[in-house]
């Protein structure tokens, strides 16, 4: 199983999620998300809160839970 952990804008989460698409059809695989740092909405200074953005292409994302993450 890959897992890969989004963070950043539409631009970074799109090249995660291509890089972890390409691994997991490499070596034939499940690909999860994970949401985690996305869903963090604790207090940083100067920091910019990202939402998930993959939602508008047609994919079918599988989210990892909890303790996968």
């Amino acid at each position: 199983m890959i897992i890969i952990k989004l963070m950043g804008g539409l631009g970074n989460q799109m090249f995660q999620y291509a890089l972890g698409r390409h691994l997991s059809i490499r070596h034939n695989t499940l690909l999860k998300l994970d949401l985690s740092f996305l869903l963090d909405r604790s207090r940083k200074p100067d920091f910019t809160y990202r939402n998930y953005d993959l939602d508008i292409f047609p994919v079918s994302p599988v989210f990892a839970n909890y303790f996968e993450s």
